[in-house]
This record gives structure tokens, C-alpha cells and sequence, in this order.
């Protein structure tokens, strides 16, 4: 986490298998963008400061997390979901059949909607092609008029 720059800093991602005659394991990989660098997204203060509070008591472990087992192992997702994200959603009344994947789609949906640029939120999504995003969220930007020929008609045109 970045406190001072308004940002989330996302170093690597999570993933659990089961290979052969082995355990299921956490493995870490690098983000989608990790050959342009480390994922960054814009991040409330308030948030930050929750964030940065939790990390101050979090269980410490030596891979560095913020999300731990009280051992400080990574959280497997079901874990967080079944004990956490689906009460917090059935609390709300909100429907609570949702994956963590749930959240990214989420994410994008909600600020194409409200209008943000998509090369705005193709950034923060991490995905590589604008035309994937537009391929998958297209149908949340509004389609509302937006004066756009007038307005462009009037600069050609004086």
C-alpha cells in the first residue's frame, strides 16, 4: 500500500492448486501487467487508513501478507467468502451467491456506468486489449445522447 499516493499497490496474485500426490498449495505469480509493471489502483483515504490499521495488527508472517491465516499463511478465497464476504452481503441484504471474481466485475461495471473513461477502467482492470473490457462490460456504459455531434459541429464549424 501507498497511503501518501491514493493507492493500492497489487505486487503478485494468489492462486491455489493441487498438483499429483501434493496438498493443495498457495502459489504466487506475477500480475497480468507484471511485464509493464505492478498493479496500481486509486484507493480512498478512508480505506487506506483501514487498510494501513489492519496491517499494523494483522498476523505477521514471513511471506509479507495483509490477509492471513492467524498464522499468518494466505487465506484460501472460499475461507474469505464463507466466513466474511457473504455475511457482510446477507447483513446487507444483498444477494451473497457472488465469487471473488464477482468483485472485479463488479468493480468495472460500477465506474463504466457512472460514466469513467473505459481506457480509465481498462487501467485499473489490468486488462491488456481495450476491446477484451469493451468485449465484456460494453453494455454498462450509458447510452444516453450526449450532445457530442453539436458540440463537434460547432467547433468545425465555428
Amino acid at each position: 500500500m501507498n497511503p501518501e499516493a491514493g493507492t493500492i499497490r497489487f505486487r503478485r496474485s494468489l492462486s491455489w492448486a493441487k498438483l499429483p500426490g501434493e496438498p493443495m498449495q498457495a502459489t504466487f505469480f506475477d500480475t497480468k501487467t507484471g511485464r509493464r509493471g505492478n498493479s496500481k489502483v486509486p484507493c480512498p483515504a478512508e480505506l487506506l487508513l483501514t487498510l494501513k490499521k489492519w496491517r499494523l495488527q494483522c498476523p505477521k508472517g514471513e511471506l509479507d501478507l495483509v490477509f492471513t491465516t492467524p498464522e499468518g499463511r494466505p487465506l484460501h478465497r472460499a475461507r474469505i467468502l464463507d466466513s466474511v464476504l457473504r455475511p457482510a452481503l446477507a447483513a446487507a441484504g444483498l444477494d451473497a451467491r457472488f465469487h471473488m471474481h464477482t468483485l472485479r466485475h463488479s468493480f468495472c461495471s460500477a465506474l463504466l456506468a457512472q460514466s469513467t473513461s473505459p481506457t480509465e477502467v481498462q487501467h485499473y482492470s489490468g486488462h491488456a486489449r481495450l476491446s477484451t473490457l469493451l468485449d465484456i462490460y460494453a453494455h454498462f456504459i450509458p447510452s444516453e445522447q450526449t450532445g457530442s455531434i453539436e458540440r463537434l459541429a460547432g467547433k468545425v464549424l465555428g
